[in-house]
């Protein structure tokens, strides 16, 4: 492997089996009921880190033992890539495998990294057996070829590797607290309307049957509300409209349930295409900038927001496109569709047994919370621009989860050594 991978003259080639060894020790609930265990589905793809874990009492049967700097391997499935250096005691699924570094050849912070690389990766999956429950095992895992570099060179590695993954795991907490403030949001302005937390007991309010809203506000249909302001709610065509021949290469976007996304984004991979022919004659089916599709059928509450991108474009079997008219914020009426009231009214309203549907009498039905024009359009510009922070982190764990995999690949294989400019 070494010569394959032209690995630096001062790192060896040496057998994963030289490098840790099995742990099997076991332990029985009733003995340790307060230790953390750690399932398969404690453990994320490709994160070599630990974040959560349940506990002993939470499991029946004889699990292994496993303590702080030692491996945590899922051989169920490798394919998952699913391994962590473990930061505290415990007990774990007999699907995980437990190894303890040997400290004579390699540190554990380094070990972690190399049941992460794509050979590694590779190997695991080309020594499966099992039809419905895919597994490895550390016979055949362990006669994998490695590099190693010296021990210096490891732990300079690992504290890089480190380096990049708390950034990550730091952009994630600001995930996870934008999220929680817009729920927080999401609450406090479809009950007291955009004012100040500190002046929500200010605000008089009245009970209506989707909740307490201010005096003010109203409660109607979307398609009474709908229609008073000049707009509608229509459904998609119906697939008898098109046949296969409809379908082409490069044509007219037409928009599915499928490319419709929890959060009002229209996704545009993959997206089926009709002839110019085929579109002209579903003209009545035509988006315009300010439409409003929602699904009809499957997930309910995915949407999406048809901006000037997509205008022109059909909607497709399967969605409702509303058009909100001029009572209606159409930005507004999206995030309404997050509100908890309506979540629950939509799965209490859908027909069907198998599969939740929708139409366009029950989206006309639906009730909604209607503050003045002014107030919807103040709400809506409050929670993009929450969604607008969360889209900006986003993006930048996604930036960070590539630079990782990057250096992963690069560092480990000696491809890219520590003091070269790793980060650019």
């Amino acid at each position: 492997m070494g010569n394959e991978l032209n690995i630096p003259d001062t790192w060896t080639s040496i057998l994963l089996k030289d490098l840790c060894e099995q742990r099997t020790d076991t332990l029985l609930p009733a003995e340790n009921e307060h230790l953390p265990y750690v399932g398969l589905e404690h453990i994320d793809s490709g994160n070599p880190v630990l974040s959560r874990h349940g506990y002993f009492s939470e499991v029946r049967s004889t699990k292994t033992c496993f303590q702080k700097n030692e491996i945590l391997y899922g051989k169920l499935r490798p394919y998952l890539d699913k391994a962590v250096l473990a930061d505290i005691d415990g007990v774990c699924s007999t699907d995980i495998l437990v190894f303890r570094a040997n400290l004579n050849h390699v540190i554990p912070e380094f070990l972690i990294h190399l049941f992460h690389i794509p050979e590694f990766l590779t190997h695991a999956i080309n020594t499966t057996s099992g039809v419905n429950h895919p597994r490895t095992s550390w016979s055949s895992l362990n006669k994998l070829e490695v590099p190693l570099p010296p021990l210096p060179e490891q732990k300079a590695i690992a504290e890089v590797l480190r380096t990049v993954q708390r950034a990550k795991e730091a952009t994630e907490k600001v995930i996870a607290a934008t999220r929680q403030l817009k729920a927080s949001l999401m609450k406090h302005l479809f009950t007291y309307g955009p004012v100040p937390f500190d002046q929500a007991d200010k605000v008089p309010l009245k009970e209506t049957e989707a909740g307490w809203i201010p005096e003010h506000w109203e409660v109607t249909t979307l398609g009474s509300i709908a229609a008073e302001g000049g707009g509608s709610i229509q459904t998609g065509p119906f697939g008898s409209l098109l046949k296969a021949s409809s379908y082409v290469a490069y044509g007219i976007p037409f928009v599915m349930p499928k490319n419709l996304t929890a959060n009002a984004k229209i996704d545009r991979h993959g997206i089926a295409e009709i002839s110019e022919k085929d579109s002209k004659r579903l003209e009545r089916y035509r988006l315009k900038t300010g439409d409003l599709l929602v699904g009809r059928r499957g997930e309910l509450g995915r949407r999406g927001l048809v901006t000037d991108v997509e205008d022109g474009w059909v909607c497709g079997s399967g969605c409702l496109r509303v058009r909100c008219g001029t009572l209606l914020d159409v930005l507004f009426l999206s995030y309404s569709f997050e509100e908890k009231f309506i979540r629950e009214w939509l799965s209490l309203n859908a027909i069907g047994t198998t599969m939740a549907n929708l139409s366009t009498e029950i989206l006309s039905r639906l009730p909604l919370k209607v503050p003045p024009v002014a107030e919807q359009s103040q709400i809506a510009d409050i929670l993009q621009n929450i969604d607008c922070k969360q889209t900006a982190e986003e993006r930048k764990a996604k930036s960070q989860t590539i630079l990782f995999n990057s250096l992963l690949s690069r560092l480990m294989t000696g491809q890219l050594r520590v003091g070269d400019n790793v980060c650019h």
